[in-house]
């Protein structure tokens, strides 16, 4: 058996119309189509024409789908499950959101990592671990750490600066001024006459 996602684009077009059975082995309709994901250029979902009374084409993840040596191709859900699966159009290319759901619906889900720790933004500002866990236990240490980021936001022309006023109006006016001329002299070699 071959994970239906190790295989790359003109590979995986040679198995649209194989059948498709479900984890019991019972046959549920066949591969209509197939998604690309454009980072590894491998399948990324299959289209399942269901072979129940609407004929639709419900989508699956292909890490969820292996092709057995028979050319059978295998779907690791149930019948029943794959009923209420999310159904698309095969000629249409699926946004980000509708991925997200049909993985979900899957219980597919990657996970989203945020990074707000110096150490992996910045290791080179870091503290070392062992400065880091002194100046925490003592209020004094944590009110000198304080006191420096302080002093570095307070620096003139930091970004939290504001910016002077400016008046656009008069620029927009001064431009508009220099337009004109330009405007009638335009105007004039199209063969218009312009009053002055």
């Amino acid at each position: 058996m071959k994970a239906l996602d190790s295989f790359a684009e003109r590979e995986a077009r040679g198995l649209i119309g194989l059948p498709v059975v479900d984890q019991q082995g019972e046959k549920i309709g066949s591969l209509n189509g197939i998604w690309i994901d454009p980072s590894t250029h491998h399948v990324e979902f299959m289209g399942l024409k269901s072979s129940w009374l609407f004929r639709s084409t419900h989508l699956v993840p292909s890490r969820s789908v292996e092709v057995e040596p028979g050319y059978v191709v295998r779907v690791q859900f149930p019948a029943e499950f794959l009923k209420e699966a999310p159904r698309y159009n095969p000629k249409t290319e699926l946004s980000e959101m509708e991925k997200q759901g049909i993985n979900a619906y899957y219980g597919h889900f990657i996970p989203l990592r945020r990074t707000s720790a110096i150490e992996e933004v910045r290791p080179e500002e870091a503290l070392p671990p062992e400065a880091a866990s002194a100046a925490q236990a003592s209020p004094q240490g944590r009110t000198a750490i304080e006191t420096r980021e302080q002093a570095f936001f307070n620096q003139e022309g930091f970004v939290t600066d504001s910016m002077p006023e400016a008046n656009a109006a008069a620029e927009l006016e001064r431009t508009i001024e220099e337009a004109k001329p330009r405007e009638k002299e335009y105007n004039r070699r199209e063969g218009e006459w312009v009053s002055e």
